[in-house]
């Protein structure tokens, strides 16, 4: 069956990130607690952030359900042990690391003309891991590409995320489609090529490297290769 839609990984497919993102981000996050009357040292900062979020992504790994900024800036401020944090504490928090965080990422080389060409004969889509619902949309909407993809699934909307199949199957029930007619493509060999494979759907891995066993067909050097890959069809 032809292929339909190409559904995409956003982070490390669409766009990337910079060495310093967690730093500018962690900047960016002292600042808002600085100016409301929190002064933060760099590392006082630093350590709790890091630990709060490798305790809520270890047990993400494992439970598959999706945490948000608002878990990480909770629970980073307990660890900081100022005071008990508020929602609001941890929102401000999370969104002024957001910030800082998103002026450190940018798109793939011509990412426009890659995407309006691929757009004549195919449905486009985004299934995304992330954790926070208006980061995706905002770099989206900072490169011109409001509009560009007919379905956007965020892992954190959901409250699952890839590998989980139930993402899979959401984004199938979004565009109306079956598994066959859907191929996915992103940088991730457990998230997204395994994730993907197991729900039923063809898969690309951007794997240039060559670091996974996969198929031939199925390996792209670069993002910008899918067409040639997918040719006149899925090829599974």
């Amino acid at each position: 069956m032809a292929c339909e839609a190409i559904v995409f990984d956003f982070f490390g497919t669409l766009v990337h990130w910079g060495e310093d993102a967690d730093e500018a981000g962690l900047a960016a996050g002292r600042t808002h607690l600085a100016r409301g009357g929190l002064e933060v040292a760099a590392p006082q900062l630093e350590q709790p952030w890091r630990q709060a979020t490798r305790e809520l992504e270890a047990a993400a790994v494992t439970s598959l359900i999706e945490f948000g900024m608002l878990d990480v800036g909770r629970r980073c401020l307990e660890l900081l042990g100022d005071r008990e944090p508020t929602d609001a504490d941890a929102v401000g928090l999370g969104q002024a690391f957001l910030a800082g965080w998103r002026d450190q990422v940018w798109p793939i080389d011509n990412l426009v003309g890659f995407l309006t060409g691929l757009a004549e004969d195919h449905r486009l889509a985004i299934v995304s891991n992330t954790h926070d619902s208006g980061m995706v949309p905002a770099i989206l909407q900072a490169n011109g590409l409001t509009g560009m993809f007919e379905a956007v699934i965020l892992s954190v909307d959901v409250g699952l995320r890839k590998p989980h199949r139930g993402i899979f199957d959401l984004a199938l029930e979004r565009l109306g489609l079956l598994a066959s007619e859907v191929v996915y493509v992103g940088d991730s060999y457990e998230a997204d090529y395994l994730g993907a494979r197991s729900a039923g759907w063809a898969a690309r891995l951007i794997d240039p490297s060559r670091s996974h066993e996969i198929p031939h067909a199925h390996r792209l050097t670069a993002v910008q290769d899918v067409r040639t890959s997918l040719g006149g069809g899925s090829g599974g």
